[in-house]
């Protein structure tokens, strides 16, 4: 279960979308001042491609950079219902999993890669319930269902050179 709470760290982040190829795109969001040592991982997996890579910063519980990709699978139309978290600020993630001897996390899970207006995102295929998006920033969400898990993300405003990158790799 992820526990997540506003911070007042002002992490400037940043988003990349990059066609790898012929249905190969790698989505990612980043802290821009990157911290050096070993974050904390939570991978969700599906034994068909890279996992799903969440990474936390473990002196400060803010996320590190969250990426996934798109391989061999088609970006479907899909509308996402949830809530937006009150929380303005940044947040933090921390699951009492982690520690020093327990750096990561893995988990099965398959996601729906989807598109809505002018969003794509991920979302847990078996997502049941409620689902609550926080801001990592103001173009970038995670979301985590009712019981406290990691349910995918979404990408707001995504820009004309990101649609050409996911184009490109022929995805949608």
């Amino acid at each position: 279960m992820l526990m997540i709470e506003g911070n007042n760290l002002n992490i400037e982040y940043i988003r990349h979308i990059e066609g790898m190829g012929e249905g190969l795109v790698l989505f990612k969001v980043f802290a821009k001042n990157k911290r050096v040592g070993q974050n904390y991982h939570l991978f969700y997996e599906n034994k068909k491609k890279p996992p799903f890579d969440v990474a936390i910063n473990p002196d400060n519980d803010a996320i590190e950079y969250i990426s996934f990709f798109v391989q061999d699978e088609k970006i479907v139309d899909k509308k996402i219902e949830y809530r937006e978290s009150p929380i303005e600020s940044g947040i933090s993630v921390s699951d009492l999993q982690l520690s020093e001897k327990n750096v990561k996390i893995c988990q099965f899970k398959e996601f729906d890669i989807f598109r809505d207006a002018e969003s794509v995102g991920a979302i847990d295929k078996n997502i049941k319930g409620d689902v609550t998006a926080y801001k990592i920033n103001q173009l970038n969400y995670v979301l985590i269902d009712e019981m406290g898990n990691f349910a995918g993300i979404i990408m707001k405003a995504i820009t004309h050179s990101e649609w050409e990158e996911i184009k490109s790799s022929d995805v949608i």
